[in-house]
C-alpha cells in the first residue's frame, strides 16, 4: 500500500507493477498497469485501542479515471503500519451458521486484543460463510476486518465485482491469495477455477483502485481505496520460485 512504510509479512505497496499481467496470454485481455497511490487514512472503528497520540485525519481524495472519485481509504491497519508500529491480527474461526449472531460471538472475543480480524474465504476447502459476508458482519459491530479473497473459486468476473463489493460494504483490507486446493476439502470434485492467479489479482485490485479501471480497461464510476494484501510461503514447492512470486506481489 502507499501508506505502509514497514516491510510486513502480508501487507505491501504497491507501485509500478512488473512481470507478470492480469490477462497477458488469456483470451488477449488487456492488461492494467499499476500506480503508486497516496495515504489517505482515518481512524475508524477497532478492534484494539488506538495508539496514544494517534488523530483521525481528514477523508482525502483525488480524481480517478472513472467519472467519480474514490472513496477514501479509512482502514485503521494502514494507519498503524504507516505510523511503524506492531501490529496483531487474528483469523476468526469461520462460521458453518446462518445466524449472524454466531459470528460476532466470535469476533467479540478478539475485541481489544487485536488490530484486525481476518474473515477466511473457504478455508481449507471446506466450505463456510463467506468472508465478504462475514467482513461486512464485524463492520457493522466497528471492528476492523480484513476480507480474504481466493482465485481458486471465482473467474475474472466474479472477483471483481466481489472486489467492488467489498468497498461499497465499507471493507477496506483486502488479503488476496491462491486458496487451498480443493483435494484438501470436502468438496474434493469440485472444479478448480484460477482463471488468474494471485499475483494477477493483486495487480488487478491495485489498478482498480489507483486507476478506477476494471481489467478490461472499463471505467469505475467512482474506484475503490483498498489496503491490498498479500502472502507467500517460502516453503512450498518449487522453491525457486518462491522469490520471485513475492517480488511480483510486492512491485
Amino acid at each position: 500500500m502507499g501508506c505502509a512504510r514497514t516491510a510486513t509479512a502480508k501487507f505491501f505497496r504497491t507501485r509500478a507493477a512488473s512481470g507478470s499481467r492480469p490477462g497477458k496470454g488469456r483470451d488477449g485481455c488487456p492488461s492494467s498497469r499499476i500506480t503508486s497511490s497516496i495515504c489517505r487514512n482515518r481512524w475508524t472503528g477497532s478492534c484494539r485501542a488506538p495508539p496514544r497520540g494517534s488523530t483521525s485525519s481528514t477523508a482525502v481524495t483525488r480524481s480517478r479515471p472513472g467519472a467519480g472519485r474514490a472513496v477514501a481509504t479509512v482502514s485503521r491497519l494502514a494507519s498503524l503500519l504507516r505510523d511503524g508500529r506492531f501490529v496483531v491480527t487474528a483469523e476468526l474461526s469461520s462460521s458453518n451458521s446462518a445466524d449472524p449472531d454466531a459470528t460476532w460471538r466470535r469476533a467479540e472475543v478478539l475485541r481489544g486484543s487485536v488490530d484486525a480480524i481476518n474473515c477466511t474465504d473457504n478455508t481449507g476447502a471446506h466450505v463456510h460463510m463467506s468472508s465478504l459476508a462475514a467482513s461486512h458482519l464485524l463492520v457493522e459491530k466497528g471492528l476492523e476486518p480484513v476480507m480474504q479473497l481466493t482465485v481458486r473459486d471465482r473467474n475474472r468476473l466474479a472477483l471483481q465485482a466481489d472486489l467492488l463489493g467489498a468497498a461499497a460494504l465499507g471493507i477496506h483490507n483486502i488479503l488476496l491469495m491462491s486458496g487451498d486446493d480443493v483435494t484438501a476439502g470436502d468438496h474434493p470434485e469440485a472444479r478448480r477455477i484460477y482463471d488468474i492467479d494471485s499475483m494477477q489479482l493483486v495487480e488487478v485490485a491495485a489498478a482498480m483502485r489507483d486507476r478506477g479501471t476494471y481489467l478490461s480497461g472499463r471505467k469505475l464510476e467512482q474506484a475503490p481505496a483498498f489496503f491490498i494484501g498479500a502472502v507467500e510461503n517460502p516453503f512450498a514447492p518449487p522453491l525457486e520460485f518462491r522469490p520471485l512470486r513475492l517480488q511480483k506481489k510486492v512491485q
